[in-house]
């Protein structure tokens, strides 16, 4: 084994064994790339509904409850389908990267218990950003469909309907703006 095959990290180890950690990425990573198609569905809504002048009286409770209901909705949901995957996806990488630091000498001096949450959030960041790549992904569709099936097309369906939704914006702004 030479020094870079000992520095590479394998898809498989940055998943913790079994099915059910993997299922749990895939569905974060899902509901993650959903943020985008959700986003331009809300600016669409917005052209479509205010005419692209954007302005809403929130004076009213029931307007604030049909606004939040209306095509706009897509804004909003966007927005907390990506925090909480992100946060999700960041707890999910904290159980992972506390498994590793169990490994690593203890810390000493005045500030170790500081130290070592601070630590543990970095490793967790960076787990949740080598977790969210496209070989790790690979390798959690891999075990919770040996065959494939619909979790080996979802990443392609998300970039046609990102695709095409964000023309859809284009359009809805040329023709709000004649």
């Amino acid at each position: 084994m030479t020094a870079d095959d000992q520095l590479f990290i394998h898809p498989a180890q940055a998943l913790r064994p079994g099915e059910r950690d993997a299922r749990n990425l895939l569905i974060a990573w899902c509901v993650r790339r959903s943020a985008y198609p959700l986003l331009f569905l809300g600016v669409i809504g917005a052209y479509a509904t205010t005419g692209g002048s954007g302005s809403v009286v929130w004076d009213d409770p029931g307007v604030v409850i049909r606004e939040l209901t209306s095509p706009i909705a897509g804004l909003l949901l966007a927005v907390i389908a990506r925090v909480v995957a992100s946060q999700t996806g960041l707890v999910m990488a904290f159980w992972f990267a506390r498994e590793r630091d169990r490994r690593l000498d203890a810390r000493t001096g005045i500030n170790r218990r500081l130290a070592r949450v601070l630590d543990l959030r970095q490793a967790s960041k960076s787990f949740r950003a080598l977790r969210w790549t496209h070989h790790v992904r690979q390798e959690a569709v891999a075990r919770v469909a040996p065959t494939g099936g619909w979790w080996r097309q979802i990443d392609k369906t998300f970039d046609v309907a990102t695709i095409v939704l964000a023309i859809g914006v284009g359009v809805a702004y040329l023709v709000t703006a004649v």
